[in-house]
C-alpha cells in the first residue's frame, strides 16, 4: 500500500500562502508533487483538502499519461529488436 509524506512551508505569511510537497511511496516507486495554495483561516479543512486534491490529481494524471504511452508503444521494442536482428543476417 502506498504512503504519502507531506511537508508544508509558508511562502508569504501576510497573504497566507504556502507551498505543499507530497511524496508518494509505493515500494520502489517514489514520486513527488508540489502545489502552492492560499490558506483560508476561516476554513482550514477546506484549504487542506483543496491542496491535497491538487496533489492527488497530479499523481493520477501522471499515471494515466504513463499508461497511455505504454499502450501506444506496447510490444514495439521487442518487435523492433527482432526486425533489426533480422537485418543483421
Amino acid at each position: 500500500m502506498a504512503t504519502w509524506a507531506v511537508s508544508i512551508g509558508v511562502t508569504d505569511r501576510a497573504d497566507k500562502r504556502v507551498t505543499v510537497t507530497g511524496t508518494r511511496t509505493d515500494g520502489e516507486d517514489i514520486r513527488s508533487y508540489t502545489a502552492a495554495a492560499q490558506v483560508d483561516t476561516g476554513n482550514l479543512q477546506a484549504s487542506l483538502r483543496a491542496v491535497m486534491d491538487t496533489l492527488f490529481a497530479r499523481y493520477t494524471a501522471e499515471v494515466a499519461a504513463e499508461a497511455a504511452d505504454a499502450a501506444l508503444i506496447s510490444g514495439w521494442e521487442d518487435t523492433a529488436a527482432t526486425y533489426l536482428d533480422g537485418l543483421e543476417t
